[in-house]
């Protein structure tokens, strides 16, 4: 084979030069251009097509003049790989320099070129090698006798001989971090060759397999030195570039939960704010001791009660109202219950239901009379102590109750009022 470059052929002596003699053949073509013996086309490697020699034709020169033009030698061309949709593209014979006589041959989309058509190539969509497309040759559409029409067409030729079968690639993998330039000449790919366990274990290609080189989606199929260009070859490019993203699909199902880890290692100790400072309340009438409150981490409120208690009156029914809590010492409605003891275990006295005036203005209910006293806090502020029994000589309380911004406590900490129930004589 020869490169696709030739000679226009005028092989006139003496004192023509190459446009003078161009003249002559175009005075005997009266100026038309056209193929004369038709070319003959077969799929070569990968994209090429073959071009065998002999075929002849009537050239445009693009000066109002026109050459003959041949190739005594078989030339090959490169098509172009197919695209989104089907296409014509044209083989040529382009004139590239009438005066030192040169042309070349080329497959060109479908337009008008300084030349000759020599025939046409349907390229059908996602081509990637010429034996996927239909190789047409033009007709012989130039006659001799000054511009008469062409003779009648010759009888058929003989068959010729039939091509080497055509095959098909096995493609086994596909590389990305190493460069096509790297691919080990004896077609054995070692294992982690392209990262780890890109491939696992070691591969070696046949002649005929390929792999898929990812960051431009070409082929690269194994020939061994048995090929021309060998021993890897790039027939073109089997997959295009990644997409965009498509969105989040639905999330599935959560899986089974572990197995529960080591223990970590303890961390330093946290600190926690210190309390607020006390506030001191005045014991009511005939009664002595500590009646105090402060604010603790937390939001937390700490009631710190230690009374000696005075002589209980007969009509004082066992309830005594002992302090109003300031805003912000104050419980979430409605109120808590905080247990208590006396100083001593003796109770005289009938059990009975009573209300009792809190301080946010609000009845609360007494209810049973117990063996221990209680100190009911209302929303409003009010500390009042009931379950009094004459005969008591002092009660004690050191609780806890939360402040409204820690209403998800309540439940814990709040006691149910007692049941009523009917003082017995």
């Amino acid at each position: 084979m020869t490169t696709p470059t030739g000679l226009l052929r005028w092989g006139q002596a003496g004192r023509y030069n190459a446009h003078d003699d161009r003249q002559v053949i175009t005075a005997l073509a009266a100026r038309r251009s056209g193929i004369v013996t038709p070319v003959r086309l077969s799929p070569a490697l990968g994209l090429g097509i073959t071009i065998d020699a002999g075929w002849l034709a009537i050239a445009q020169c693009g000066d109002n003049t026109v050459a003959v033009i041949t190739s005594d030698a078989d030339a090959e061309v490169q098509a172009a790989q197919g695209g989104a949709e089907n296409r014509e593209d044209e083989i040529w014979a382009v004139v590239t320099d009438p005066d030192t006589a040169t042309f070349r041959l080329a497959v060109l989309p479908a337009g008008d070129y300084v030349g000759v058509r020599l025939a046409l190539v349907r390229v059908p969509a996602g081509a990637i090698i010429s034996a996927q497309m239909q190789l047409i040759p033009l007709d012989q559409d130039f006659g001799g006798g000054g511009g008469g029409g062409p003779g009648p067409p010759g009888p058929v030729g003989p068959p010729g001989p039939p091509g080497s079968p055509g095959q098909t690639t096995l493609i086994v993998g596909s590389f990305a971090n190493r460069a096509p330039a790297e691919l080990p000449p004896d077609g054995l790919i070692p294992a982690d060759w392209d990262g780890p366990g890109r491939p696992v274990g070691a591969v070696q290609l046949d002649v005929g397999w390929s792999l898929i080189y990812e960051p431009t989606g070409g082929l690269w199929t194994f020939v061994s030195e048995i090929a021309i260009g060998g021993p890897w070859l790039n027939p073109g490019v089997v997959q295009g570039p990644p997409g965009v993203d498509g969105p989040p699909g639905p999330q599935g199902n959560p899986g089974p939960g572990g197995a529960q880890g080591p223990q970590g290692p303890q961390g330093p100790p946290g600190t926690s704010p210190e309390p607020g400072p006390w506030v001191t309340f005045t014991p009511p009438a005939n009664w002595s001791g500590r009646l105090r409150c402060r604010i603790m981490a937390e939001h937390y409120v700490y009631l710190d009660i230690a009374l000696t208690v005075g002589p209980l009156a007969a009509d004082l029914g066992n309830v005594q109202l002992i302090a109003a809590l300031p805003d912000g010492y104050r419980p979430p409605a409605p109120g808590v219950t905080l247990p208590c003891t006396r100083s001593n275990n003796y109770f005289v006295g009938q059990r009975e239901t009573r209300n009792v005036t809190g301080g946010g203005g609000g009845n609360v209910l007494i209810g049973d009379r117990g063996a221990d006293p209680s100190v009911y806090v209302g929303p409003g502020g009010a500390v009042t102590a009931y379950w009094l029994a004459q005969g008591t000589t002092g009660i004690n309380c050191h609780s806890i109750y939360p402040l409204p911004t820690a209403l998800e406590l309540e439940d814990e900490i709040a006691q149910p009022m007692p049941a009523k129930r009917r003082r017995k004589t």
